[in-house]
C-alpha cells in the first residue's frame, strides 16, 4: 500500500580554489578555499520543504619532512580546516499532487561553522618501523533563528580534542602487521538538533532551550584495531593475491538515534562494536580478476535508556551485522572488459526495541566497457546494469519508525532494474 509520494530537487554548485607553494626540500603549503551555494527541494512527512543555503569554507596544511639520516625520517604535518554554512529554511503546507502548498508553516534561519586544527607526525625507522601520532581539536558552532516564533531563538556549541596513535612493521616487502587506537568525534547535523516537544525533553531530565535539542551531545569514540596486509606472488594460474584483514573493537558514547521517524533525537549512552574486515584482490594469467569485501559485526547499546524504554543490551538499530560485495571482471585482449558484481546485505533490526525486522537481499550489477583509438582521439565507452535480475529490496530505513494503522512506515525501496551508459574523450 502506498503511504508516501515524496520527492527531491537539488540543485548545487561549487567553486574551489586551491594553492601550493615547495620551500626548499623541506617545507611545503597547501591551501584550499570553496564556495557552495545549494536549493534544496523535498517533500517529507506532509509538508513541502525549501532550503537556500550558502557554504564556504577552506583549509590549510603545512609539511616538514625532514630526512635524518638513511634510517630515520620524519614528516610533521600541521593545519587547520574550516567550513560556515547559512540559510533559510521553509515549511510549506503540501498539496494533494505533492507540491507546494500556500500555507507557510515555518521560517527558520539555520547556521553553523565547523573548526579544526589538527597535528599529524609520521616517524619512519629503517624502512620497516612506522610510528604515527596526531590530535585533532574541533569546535562545532549553531545558530537558529525562528521568524515565526523569536522566543525559539538558539545558540549551542559542541568542542572536543581526538587524539591518535598508530605503528606498522612491515616484516618483509610483502607483509606488514599494524595496529591503531584512535579517536572519532561527530556533531549533529541541522536537523538533529530541532528540538523534540518540551514534554519529551523534560520527561528526560533536560530544559527547553528554544530552537535547539538539549538532549544532544557529540557523539564521540575509540576504536582500536590491529591488522594485517600484504602480497603473495605465485607463477600458477592465480598470478598474484593482495590481502588485508583487521579485527576492531570500537566503543561510542552518546550515539545519536532517531526517533519518530527522524522527527527529534535522543542519545544513547554507551555502545559497543566489534569485528573483522577482510578484503581481497586475485589477479589470474587468464586476464581474469576479482575483488572481495566482506564485514562482520556484532554491534549492541551497553547502556541507553530514555522516557521511551530501557535498551541496554540490544542489538544497535540499522547496522547489519553482514556485508558482502564481490566482483569478478574479465579483460579481453581487445581492451574491453566485462564485469560481474554482487552485493549482499544480511538482515537487521530497524528499532532499538528490536521489534522491526529488515530482510536481508542480494543484487546482481554488471558493467561493460570498450576503448576506442581513433587517431590522436581516445574515446572510452561503460555501458552496464544495475539489479540485473530486478528483485525487490530494502535499500535503506527509517531508525524508530512511528506505528500507524498500518503498521511501522519504516521502509525505503531500492531501485528496480536500471542501466546506465559513459562517454568519455580524450586527446
Amino acid at each position: 500500500m502506498q503511504q508516501r509520494n515524496e520527492r527531491r530537487f537539488n540543485r548545487q554548485g561549487r567553486i574551489a580554489i586551491t594553492f601550493s607553494k615547495d620551500f626548499g626540500n623541506e617545507h611545503s603549503l597547501w591551501t584550499m578555499g570553496f564556495v557552495t551555494p545549494k536549493v534544496l527541494q523535498r517533500s517529507e512527512r506532509g509538508t513541502f520543504r525549501d532550503f537556500n543555503r550558502y557554504h564556504i569554507g577552506g583549509s590549510s596544511i603545512y609539511h616538514w619532512q625532514k630526512e635524518f639520516s638513511s634510517t630515520f625520517k620524519n614528516h610533521l604535518s600541521i593545519g587547520f580546516d574550516e567550513s560556515y554554512q547559512d540559510g533559510s529554511q521553509l515549511f510549506y503546507s503540501l498539496t494533494p499532487s505533492g507540491g507546494r502548498g500556500d500555507t507557510l508553516r515555518q521560517n527558520k534561519r539555520e547556521a553553523a561553522n565547523s573548526l579544526g586544527l589538527f597535528l599529524h607526525n609520521e616517524i619512519r625507522i629503517a624502512s620497516k618501523l612506522n610510528i604515527v601520532f596526531g590530535v585533532r581539536y574541533d569546535v562545532q558552532g549553531y545558530i537558529f533563528q525562528d521568524f515565526l516564533k523569536p522566543k525559539d531563538d538558539a545558540k549551542q556549541v559542541f568542542k572536543h580534542a581526538t587524539p591518535k596513535i598508530a605503528i606498522s612493521y612491515q616484516f618483509n616487502p610483502q607483509h606488514t602487521i599494524y595496529a591503531n587506537v584512535g579517536g572519532g568525534v561527530e556533531t549533529p547535523a541541522f536537523n538533529e538538533v530541532d528540538p523534540p516537544p518540551d514534554s519529551l525533553i523534560i520527561a528526560n531530565g533536560s530544559t527547553p532551550i528554544g530552537g535547539s535539542n538539549p538532549l544532544l551531545d557529540p557523539t564521540t569514540s575509540v576504536t582500536y584495531e590491529i591488522g594485517t596486509k600484504g602480497f603473495f606472488s605465485t607463477k600458477g594460474f592465480l598470478s598474484s593475491l593482495s590481502y588485508d584483514a583487521a579485527a576492531f573493537y570500537l566503543t561510542i558514547q552518546n550515539d545519536i538515534i532517531p526517533w519518530a521517524g527522524g522527527r527529534y533525537y535522543f542519545t544513547a549512552g554507551k555502545s559497543r562494536r566489534y569485528g573483522l574486515e577482510v578484503g581481497l584482490n586475485a589477479h589470474t594469467t587468464t586476464n581474469l580478476l576479482s575483488s572481495t569485501a566482506l564485514t562482520i559485526m556484532n554491534s549492541k547499546y551497553i547502556e541507553y535508556q530514555n522516557n521511551l524504554g530501557s535498551f541496554d543490551g540490544n542489538k544497535t538499530a540499522g547496522v547489519p551485522p553482514f556485508s558482502l560485495n564481490a566482483r569478478a571482471r574479465y579483460t579481453f585482449p581487445s581492451k574491453g572488459f566485462f564485469e560481474l558484481g554482487i552485493e549482499h546485505l544480511s538482515s537487521y533490526v530497524a528499532d532499538d526495541a528490536n521489534l522491526v525486522d529488515v530482510p536481508s537481499y542480494s543484487i546482481l550489477h554488471t558493467t561493460a566497457g570498450y576503448n576506442v583509438i581513433i587517431g590522436s582521439m581516445y574515446v572510452r565507452i561503460i555501458a552496464g546494469v544495475n539489479n540485473l535480475l530486478n528483485r525487490t529490496y530494502i535499500s535503506s530505513v527509517y531508525i524508530n519508525p512511528e506505528k500507524t494503522s498500518d503498521g511501522y512506515s519504516v521502509y525505503e525501496p531500492g531501485l528496480p532494474r536500471s542501466g546506465f551508459v559513459n562517454v568519455s574523450v580524450g586527446l
